[in-house]
C-alpha cells in the first residue's frame, strides 16, 4: 500500500497526456512503487449525443441484428361440414331415444355402422331396467372436421338431473355421414 510521498511520486509518474483515475493505484507485486501507470477506463457507454445534432441513424449493433418479429402461424382448422352437425345431432338424440324405449333400434341403421346399431340395442336392453319417465335432453354438441371426410362430435346429454357427456366420429361416405364410432359416458 503507498503511503503519502510514496503516492505522490506513483501519480506523478503518469505522462500528462493521459488521465488520471479517482481510484488509488495498488502497485504490482515486485515492481518498485514508481513504475505503477494509471490508464483511463475503457469506455463502456455509448457516446452521448447532443439534441441539436441529428443522428446519423445509427443503432446500437444489439438493436440492429435482431430480426423483425413476425406473429406466430396457426394452421387453419377444416370448415366445419353443416351437415356433419345436422347428422351428429340426429346420432345422439336417436341413440338416446332408442336406449329409453321410445323409439325402434332400426332408424339408427341408416345414422350408424351395423356393429354399433347391435352394440346399442345391447345397451338398450340394460338401460330398460333403469328406465324412469324423465327423458334424456341434448343441450350442447360441438363437431371438428378432422379431415374433409371425416369428423369428430361430442355432446352434453341431461337425464335425471344429471349430465352425460356423448363422443362419435363421422365419416362421409356415398350416403353421407355415418357414425363409426360411439361413446356414452
Amino acid at each position: 500500500m503507498l503511503h503519502g510521498s510514496e503516492l505522490n511520486r506513483a501519480v506523478s509518474v503518469v505522462p500528462p497526456t493521459q488521465a488520471v483515475s479517482a481510484t488509488p493505484a495498488v502497485p504490482a507485486v515486485g515492481r518498485p512503487p514508481q513504475a505503477l501507470m494509471l490508464r483511463r477506463a475503457p469506455q463502456c457507454e455509448p457516446a452521448h449525443e447532443h439534441p441539436g445534432r441529428e443522428s446519423a441513424g445509427r443503432l446500437a449493433p444489439a438493436i440492429a441484428a435482431r430480426p423483425p418479429r413476425t406473429p406466430p402461424v396457426h394452421p387453419r382448422p377444416n370448415p366445419i361440414s353443416p351437415a356433419a352437425l345436422v347428422r351428429a345431432q340426429q346420432v345422439f338424440r336417436l341413440t338416446f331415444e332408442v336406449l329409453e324405449g321410445r323409439r325402434g333400434p332400426r332408424q339408427l341403421e341408416q345414422l350408424m355402422a351395423p356393429d354399433l346399431v347391435a352394440k346399442v340395442i345391447t345397451l338398450s336392453r340394460e338401460y330398460a331396467g333403469n328406465r324412469s319417465r324423465s327423458t334424456a335432453r341434448l343441450k350442447r354438441v360441438h363437431v371438428q372436421q378432422v379431415t374433409p371426410r371425416a369428423a369428430e362430435a361430442c355432446a352434453t346429454v341431461e337425464r335425471n338431473d344429471r349430465i352425460h357427456a356423448v363422443a362419435a366420429r363421422m365419416e362421409l361416405g356415398r350416403n353421407g355421414w355415418r357414425c363409426t364410432a360411439l361413446r356414452i359416458g
